[in-house]
């Protein structure tokens, strides 16, 4: 066995000693310095000259080496090991080889130089040598010979000299590069004595290694044979403890559920919620059943019958609650709850309460409708409130949906199929029992909306038919009934004192039966409809009030039209104010009231309100033809035979009694319209009349035939032209300028066919002529004063204009 702690230190100390050696710089150094030189002798850029900046570098490591360096120092000892020896190596050998370079130097110089001179000298020998022996008797020759041998000794001895010169400055070279790298050296040497010092710890701890790990062997073979010792041991006791367990589990339940059984069958249900507590929480929570039946799933089945008995009973209790004070409903509620009965615990409660719920509402008896809708509406949302508050005391908020959508199928299959069948179907005719009855649905449901039950649109949708019926059906029969009434009519006026729809003031009147009937109905209507008004009703509100106001309408147009000869003027004058209040007052009342109660315009009665506002124009328009074609009859303006009269023969000008008896007609009928207090712009009947008439008069064929023929006398033509201007006179304050104009076109066509008559009694006299003589007949005669002065009181101040624009307004 070796020791792990020894061998962790001495790692620890080497790589202390690793990471501090000031050495490892001063290698990087040097392998810098020989990079340089190698570089320098490869080059051939070395200058002799003393010139070492290639050695003056001492510091930095090339990028490479650096990388690999720090690549192999995180391989672990071997690689240190080997970038350790490399280190040393090239520092020895960088070295050597700067020194050898230099000697190398100094000598190839030196023996460059000295083979120069010994070349030279022995040159110059030779020479010496040939030319003496060749020129040993011509002395000339033997001058020039020695003057050459001089000048090669002299050529010598500066070889010499210079060769002198560079072995001094080889010298001093040499001496200044072995003391400059005698530092390195020793370093080198150093670092290589650390090196042989690491080796041998690492070759002895590689042996250590390797017998550690003979010994590793032997401690997992070991470790073997103790873990299969060690997972018997654990398959023993995890058996013994399953062995045990089982025995507590059927001790510890089978009392458990000896105690809850005797709890259910003595009734002490606190203590039976107990045991089940203690029986889930201790014994059966995470026991899994087995394939093969045991003592213990006999004794969960127990201990379940148990429970299902105990559940069924408390089932049986809460169902019969109404009977129990809330307390003891919430208390068994809650004992379900402990025992993880919580759905059987909501339906229970549910169902009992939908069974109380029809137990009480089925013995409300039929009485009067709004009076058992009231009780039905208060004994139903009082109960549903009670059980909205007992349910969220016993369950919380958790169950809300549940409780949500049991609330709504009661409300519709108990409490709407109750109010339908008994109030809504018998009465739908009854708009007002109908209104009611929803209304107060309505505001008892929004109790349940306080307790954040909100049931009153479901309401709402279910009324919607019914309520859409019973408007309908009291639209209908309001339309009906008042067609007969109008029909029926006799259009005598009284005093009506009434509150316009939707206003506080009040007003009196002149009105007939009719008129005070649809404004009561419309006003009652409206307040009868105000608690249910929504957008569901809009339709058949609109359009059932369209109807019934428009049938109102045709009704009198058709009267006006085709019984004219049934009703007399008052008559006639009465029928006009009714539509002229129900026109300019109750339906404009009523337009405003229905768009307050329904928050929006509705452009449907708006559209008809401006179609017939000048409805009773058309009505009096309709008269003044009627009347006028009558009067035109009872004159007898076309029989010859009737008028002129017979008195118009003799020489005695006077006005005809059909004249003086229009004049009486339409005094009288002045005096029927100051009576018609409520009949508006009653001041355009009596000119209309007559525009009527004289138009009628104008186009008259009959009368002007007798013109043409001839056949009249000239007392006759005296006498018509005389009625003409009594007509002009007498009705002079109800006539627009267009009728005098009418009536003088009249009598200048008179006098225009009596041009050429030859006797001078058809000859048409002056103007004033008439008037002085119907002046002398009013003073002689009281008729034709008073029908004169008829018009004096009431149209004396009228203006024509204002009238006739106000007839050509309702007119269009």
């Amino acid at each position: 066995m070796f020791d792990r702690n020894k061998i962790n230190e001495r790692r620890s100390k080497k790589q202390k000693m690793r990471k501090f050696n000031p050495f490892r710089s001063e290698a990087r150094a040097n392998r810098k310095s020989i990079f340089n030189f190698k570089r320098n002798i490869n080059s051939k850029d070395m200058i002799v000259d003393g010139s070492t900046d290639y050695l003056s570098s001492e510091e930095g490591t090339p990028k490479d080496i650096d990388e690999k360096e720090e690549k192999k120092k995180q391989k672990g000892i071997t690689g240190l090991v080997k970038s350790a020896l490399k280190t040393g190596a090239h520092a020895a050998t960088s070295t050597s080889k700067v020194a050898l370079g230099a000697i190398n130097t100094g000598v190839s110089i030196s023996n460059e130089i000295g083979s120069g001179v010994k070349n030279t000298t022995s040159a110059a020998l030779n020479l010496g040598k040939d030319a003496i022996a060749s020129a040993g008797s011509d002395q000339k020759m033997k001058a020039d010979l020695i003057n050459k041998i001089k000048n090669i000794q002299e050529e010598t001895t500066e070889h010499l000299t210079t060769l002198k010169q560079v072995n001094l400055n080889i010298n001093e070279v040499l001496k200044r590069d072995v003391y400059f790298h005698y530092p390195l050296f020793m370093r080198a040497s150093k670092q290589i004595a650390s090196i042989d010092s690491e080796m041998v710890e690492l070759g002895q701890l590689f042996s250590e290694m390797k017998s550690s790990m003979i010994t590793v062997d032997d401690c997992l073979s070991e470790l073997t044979e103790v873990s299969k010792l060690r997972s018997n041991l654990f398959e023993t006791t995890q058996h013994i403890r399953m062995r045990s367990e089982s025995i507590d589990f059927q001790e510890g339940l089978s009392d458990i559920v000896t105690e809850f059984k005797a709890a259910v069958e003595l009734h002490q249900i606190d203590k039976a919620v107990e045991m089940y507590r203690r029986g889930k929480q201790d014994h059966i929570n995470g026991y899994q059943i087995k394939d093969q039946p045991n003592i213990e799933d006999e004794l969960i089945e127990k201990f379940n019958h148990v429970v299902s008995s105990l559940v069924n009973e408390l089932c049986i209790e809460l169902s019969q609650h109404w009977k129990l004070n809330p307390l003891k409903t919430k208390k068994l509620a809650t004992q379900l709850i402990q025992l993880d009965r919580h759905q059987e615990a909501l339906d229970t409660f549910l169902n009992s309460q939908e069974d109380l719920i029809k137990s009480l509402i089925t013995k409300k008896t039929e009485g009067q409708p709004i009076i058992f809708v009231e009780s039905v509406s208060k004994l139903f949302f009082d109960l549903m409130c009670d059980i909205v508050d007992q349910f969220t005391d016993m369950f919380g908020n958790n169950y809300n949906s549940v409780l949500v959508k049991w609330v709504v199928r009661q409300l519709i299959q108990q409490y709407c199929q109750l109010i339908d069948s008994q109030v809504l179907e018998p009465y739908t005719e009854s708009l007002s029992t109908v209104v009611k009855s929803c209304d107060t649905a309505f505001s008892y449901a929004d109790k349940l909306g306080e307790r954040g039950i909100v049931v009153t649109y479901l309401l709402r949708d279910h009324f919607r038919d019914r309520l859409k019926i019973a408007l309908t059906t009291s639209l209908q029969n309001a339309k009906y009934n008042n067609l007969d009434r109008v029909q029926k009519e006799p259009w005598g006026h009284s005093k009506y004192t009434f509150i316009d729809i939707g206003s506080t003031q009040s007003d009196t009147i002149d009105m007939t039966d009719t008129g005070k009937k649809m404004h009561q109905y419309l006003n009652e209507f409206t307040q009868v409809i105000e608690p249910i008004v929504s957008v569901q009703v809009y339709q058949s509100t609109v359009r059932g009030l369209l109807q019934y106001v428009q049938t109102f309408y045709v009704c009198c147009y058709t009267i006006a039209s085709t019984d004219h000869g049934r009703l007399n003027d008052s008559q006639f004058f009465s029928m006009i104010s009714t539509v002229q209040f129900i026109l300019h007052r109750v339906f404009p009342a009523l337009l405003e009231r229905l768009e307050a109660m329904f928050e929006r315009d509705i452009p449907e009665l708006t559209l008809f309100s401006e179609q017939t506002k000048g409805f009773d124009g058309r009505l009096i328009d309709l008269y003044c033809k009627t009347r006028s074609t009558q009067i035109i009859d009872q004159i007898g303006f076309h029989n010859p035979d009737r008028y002129p009269p017979k008195s118009f023969q003799s020489n005695n000008q006077s006005v005809s009694v059909q004249f003086q008896n229009l004049i009486l007609f339409l005094s009288k009928l002045s005096v029927s319209l100051t009576e018609h207090k409520s009949f508006q712009n009653k001041e355009i009947v009596l000119p209309e009349l007559m525009s009527q008439l004289v138009g009628k008069m104008n186009r008259d064929d009959g009368y002007w035939d007798r013109f043409e023929n001839h056949s009249v006398t000239p007392s006759e033509v005296q006498n018509l032209v005389l009625d003409l201007f009594f007509l002009l006179e007498s009705c002079r304050h109800i006539m627009f300028s267009d009728t005098r104009t009418g009536v003088n076109e009249m009598i200048e066509r008179i006098g225009d066919y009596c041009k050429d008559l030859e006797d001078d009694g058809f000859i048409i006299k002056e103007r004033d002529y008439y008037y002085k003589h119907i002046d002398q007949l009013s003073q002689t005669k009281s008729s034709i004063h008073a029908a004169i002065n008829a018009f004096e009181d009431n149209f004396k101040n009228s203006s024509f204009d204002s009238i006739q624009l106000m007839i050509n307004n309702s007119k269009k």
